[in-house]
């Protein structure tokens, strides 16, 4: 699923360096310029502890714990355009939005790992029509925090503490 999501969040911010940006190939001329993205190499990684990765005191009685998913892989992403000129406009345009903002999307890193090359390709099922396409590979780690609100009792419930030294002591705290 965090891969499946971290795709969603490179759709959107990638959303305004074309008018087509989604996980479908372009299927007519009509279509172009287009950015479809998929991901490689999906690997789900583990987020604070225990996906706990904050906590904060709301009220004396309520908190509020974020816990979070992450994942990292490369995406395989695809710039079409119907000329050259159009193709490196796009390029600039997408390479700019995996910039430094790109954490406000939820990525923690995105890294171009190659470019290229730019290859005829046929469109759609048919292939009757063709443009350029040109191959990305980016690296990413994608994190989607969720909040939740926890009220009187808090996360932590009980802790076991078991004191091993001079006077051993064992007790339970709540």
């Amino acid at each position: 699923m965090t891969a499946w999501q971290a795709v969603q969040s490179l759709i959107q911010l990638l959303g305004p360096a074309a008018p087509h940006v989604s996980g479908r190939r372009p299927a007519a001329v009509g279509d172009l310029p287009a950015v479809v993205a998929s991901v490689t190499e999906a690997n789900d990684v583990a987020s604070g502890l225990g996906g706990l990765v904050e906590t904060r005191k709301l009220s004396d009685t309520a908190w509020s714990s974020v816990t979070a998913s992450r994942c990292s892989g490369v995406f395989a992403i695809e710039l079409w355009a119907d000329a050259e000129n159009a193709l490196g406009a796009l390029a600039e345009s997408v390479i700019d939005a995996l910039g430094p903002d790109a954490h406000t999307a939820g990525f923690l890193r995105l890294s171009v790992q190659s470019v290229g090359p730019i290859e005829q390709s046929p469109l759609g099922l048919a292939g009757t029509a063709t443009a350029l396409r040109l191959p990305l590979g980016v690296a990413f780690v994608h994190e989607t925090p969720t909040a939740e609100d926890t009220g009187p009792g808090g996360i932590v419930k009980t802790v076991h503490v078991d004191l091993s030294d001079d006077f051993h002591e064992v007790m339970e705290i709540t």
